[in-house]
C-alpha cells in the first residue's frame, strides 16, 4: 500500500481507485474537502486496505467513490513483486505517451511531413492500451472472448472485495458511490456489449447486493472530446477534470447526495 503522507481529517468525499481514477479528480474542482486514494495500479483488494486504514479521516456522511475500471476492474485481485503485467507499468506508460505528445506538438510547430495529428495519436494510444489488457488477461479478443476459468475464479474474490468496501461503509455511515471512468471512443468502441457484460456488469450487479448507485461514464458520448485527455485516451489533462468533476457533481446532485447542503 502507498504511503500517502499527512492525510486530512473531516474528509466531506474521497476516491478509490486506479490510474484512471488517479487522474480524474482533483478536489479544487468539487469544492469539497475531499483526497484522491487512487494509485496506479490498484485492485479493490488494496482498495479495501486503504479504506479500513484511514476510515477515521473522514466524515460520517462522507462520501465514497468507488471506481472500478470498466471492464477490467474484476480481472485483478492482488499484484505481486513476482506479477508485472503490462498494466502494472502504467506511469512508465503514461510518461511514453507524453513524450510521444511533446514529439507531436514539436513536429507540429515545424510544419513536418510526418506529423500525427491527435486522432491518429488518439488511434495508436487506444489500442495500445487494449492490446495491453489483452496480453495481460491472455485474451484472444475483445468481442466474442468469455471468461476463462482463471479469471472466473478471480471474480469470486474481487466481487467480495467490492462487497467488503460496501459493508465498511455501512459500518461507518459512509455514502457509497460506484462509478465506471470515461474515455475516448477509440477505446470503448473495441468493446461488445456482450464483452462488458461479462467481464464487469455481471460482477458488479452480484456484487452489489445493497443497491449502491452506479453511474457509468464508459462509452458517454460527452466524454468523448479529444482535448480532455492527458494521453489521447483515457487519462484525463486539467481542462478533462474540471470537466469531469462538473458533469459528476451534477449527476451527485440528481441522485440526492447533496440534499439538504447549501
Amino acid at each position: 500500500m502507498k504511503d500517502y503522507g499527512d492525510v486530512p481529517h473531516n474528509l466531506e468525499m474521497v476516491n478509490l481507485g486506479s490510474t484512471f481514477s488517479k487522474y480524474g479528480f482533483d478536489y479544487r474542482y468539487f469544492g469539497k474537502r475531499g483526497f484522491n486514494f487512487a494509485v496506479a495500479p490498484q485492485p479493490l483488494k488494496t482498495d479495501r486496505e486503504v479504506l479500513e486504514k484511514y476510515q477515521k479521516h473522514i466524515n460520517k456522511d462522507g462520501i465514497v467513490v468507488v471506481v472500478i475500471v470498466c471492464p477490467f476492474g474484476f480481472c485483478v485481485h492482488e499484484y505481486s513483486s513476482l506479477r508485472r503485467p503490462p498494466f502494472q507499468r502504467e506511469i512508465s506508460w503514461l510518461k511514453r505517451l507524453v513524450k510521444k505528445a511533446l514529439r507531436y506538438d514539436n513536429r507540429k510547430q515545424h510544419n513536418s511531413e510526418k506529423t500525427l495529428s491527435a486522432g491518429e495519436l488518439c488511434q495508436i494510444n487506444s489500442h495500445s492500451r487494449v492490446e495491453g489488457w489483452k496480453k495481460e488477461f491472455f485474451l484472444k479478443n475483445t468481442t466474442t472472448q468469455l471468461p476463462t476459468k482463471e479469471l472466473q475464479k478471480t471474480f469470486v474474490k474481487t466481487r467480495a472485495e467490492l462487497a467488503g468496501i460496501i459493508a465498511l461503509c455501512k459500518e461507518n455511515s459512509f455514502r457509497p458511490l460506484i462509478i465506471n471512468m470515461p474515455a475516448m471512443g477509440e477505446e470503448y468502441s473495441q468493446f461488445s456489449d456482450a464483452f462488458i457484460k461479462a467481464f464487469y456488469e455481471d460482477n458488479l450487479e452480484r456484487a452489489n447486493v445493497d443497491g449502491v448507485p452506479v453511474i457509468d461514464y464508459f462509452g458517454d458520448e460527452r466524454f468523448n472530446d479529444i482535448s480532455l485527455y492527458e494521453n489521447y485516451a483515457d487519462c484525463f489533462n486539467d481542462k478533462g477534470r474540471r470537466f469531469f468533476a462538473s458533469v459528476l457533481m451534477e449527476d451527485m446532485t440528481k441522485l440526492g447526495f447533496w440534499e439538504g447542503e447549501e
